[in-house]
């Protein structure tokens, strides 16, 4: 994410090379901070989940299971 090509093409001047890495921080802040945000929401809800199935006989929680057979439409 951080290349522009093979470097046939490159910035030359000052103010390309600086919005070339404007650009580049921009590509990858664009991917790393939504995925952080959905994996921390991931791992949220595992924890949820992982401490109500522990206590779940103490807190009289229960989870429900759902089976779909092969000849469902």
């Amino acid at each position: 994410m951080l290349t522009f090509g093979y470097g046939d093409i490159y910035p030359i001047t000052v103010l390309g090379k600086c919005m070339a890495i404007i650009i580049a921080f921009l590509g990858v802040g664009v991917v790393a901070i939504p995925t952080d945000i959905i994996s921390a929401g991931f791992v949220e809800q595992y924890t949820k989940i992982k401490t109500m199935s522990t206590y779940s006989e103490e807190n009289n929680i229960r989870f429900i299971s759902l089976y779909i057979d092969d000849g469902h439409n």
